[in-house]
């Protein structure tokens, strides 16, 4: 079993932060780049912290409703702020996977996906 967290970080990243600590486990976070841009001291801690940082695009529009040359540019925009190696972009829904599996922005990079999705309230 694995723990991904998607669409951080945000300002309870640090308190899930602390509370995975205490309980020894390791997570992988697929964070948006617009959130990673205004928390680049979460990203910092993660990496400190020993979490794998995942690319979950820009600002979690639809890929499968862009250009090849705008998908591109979300993941680009995301992986500078990242700045991890081997960040690998997770598409914000299941519709988008036919919009981008076919020309992955990134060569070097995979895409991962998910088999369960919680729900809320």
């Amino acid at each position: 079993m694995a723990l991904t967290f998607d669409d951080g970080p945000g300002p309870y990243t640090n308190k899930l932060l602390d509370e995975l600590d205490k309980a020894k486990v390791k997570a992988t976070f697929f964070e948006i780049g617009q959130s990673a841009k205004l928390y680049p001291q979460v990203i910092a801690r993660q990496v400190r912290d020993g979490m794998v940082i995942g690319n979950h695009t820009y600002d979690h529009r639809q890929l499968s409703l862009m250009t090849r040359a705008q998908q591109e540019k979300e993941v680009k925009q995301t992986d500078h702020w990242i700045t991890t190696a081997g960040a690998r972009p997770r598409p914000p829904a299941p519709a988008t996977v036919r919009g981008l599996r076919p020309r992955d922005p990134q060569p070097r990079q995979g895409l991962i996906l998910w088999t369960s999705t919680p729900r809320t309230g």
